[in-house]
């Protein structure tokens, strides 16, 4: 009897995590609102690009984000741009609040903008990063004057819809500035974030289902159900500031099949 109860329990808990742990979780997170406004291209304009290497160089375009919960995992970087003449190198950096890098890898322009005369989103993916609280994306592109032969560069795109005050330029590698024409006030780069809000800590919450039933020390078959309904309609009991986590509700179906 036991073992049918198990597979009923199972089946429910494979259900609830595939339908929803997606939706649940993962979020994008942007400050523009789609609309292409402008495109832009910065970085070694004005400057002697063989002086800083193939690195992206020092001048950037950076956006920064507030995650809905504390903690936060990027797993990809979106950016709208525009390709234009020779390739070279770009880079991205994840600064945490304090401004201090955390990630940065050095791609070739075409690994994620191609030969192209149209707009694309360029998705860059980053292994899971994890950051606490505001953080920023940086994208170094080492971009040249158009007009320049030869010249290379991407274009950033841009919507000016409204004020946000979340995208900066950054020059010297580190130094949050604004160098361009356009004015920043009404500029909001096209930069996005894609990842995974982690709820806070909640282990408390473990003991509480365990001890509905008529043994408090024992996860029995009523705890666990209405461990999974909570979670599958996110309904956060008394006392408590967040829903059963996934991890959590695994954890009572573990001591449930072993009791």
């Amino acid at each position: 009897m036991k073992n049918i109860k198990y597979i009923i329990c199972a089946l429910l808990l494979i259900t609830i995590v595939f339908t929803n742990i997606a939706s649940a979780l993962v979020v994008e997170l942007k400050y523009d609102d789609g609309n292409l406004d402008g495109g832009n291209s910065f970085g070694l304009w004005g400057l002697d690009s063989f002086s800083y290497g193939f690195d992206g160089g020092p001048r950037g375009q950076a956006v920064m984000f507030s995650p809905g919960q504390t903690n936060f995992t990027i797993n990809t970087v979106r950016v709208l741009g525009k390709k234009y003449g020779l390739d070279s190198k770009m880079r991205i950096e994840i600064w945490d609040d304090n401004k201090k890098v955390v990630y940065k890898k050095i791609y070739n322009h075409s690994d994620h903008f191609k030969y192209t005369d149209s707009w694309i989103w360029g998705d860059i993916n980053i292994p899971n990063v994890k950051v606490s609280g505001d953080f920023y994306v940086v994208l170094f592109t080492g971009s040249m004057n158009p007009s320049n032969v030869p010249t290379t560069g991407i274009y950033i795109g841009y919507d000016n819809s409204t004020i946000t005050g979340r995208s900066y330029e950054v020059d010297n590698y580190s130094t949050i500035a604004w160098i361009s024409e356009i004015p920043q006030s009404t500029t909001n780069w096209m930069i996005r974030v894609i990842g995974d809000e982690i709820p806070p800590s909640n282990n408390d919450i473990v003991a509480y289902y365990r001890g509905l039933g008529q043994y408090p020390n024992t996860v029995e078959t009523s705890d666990l159900l209405k461990a999974a309904d909570d979670w599958r309609n996110n309904i956060i009991p008394s006392g408590f500031s967040v829903s059963i986590a996934t991890s959590q509700l695994l954890t009572l179906a573990d001591e449930w099949r072993s009791s």
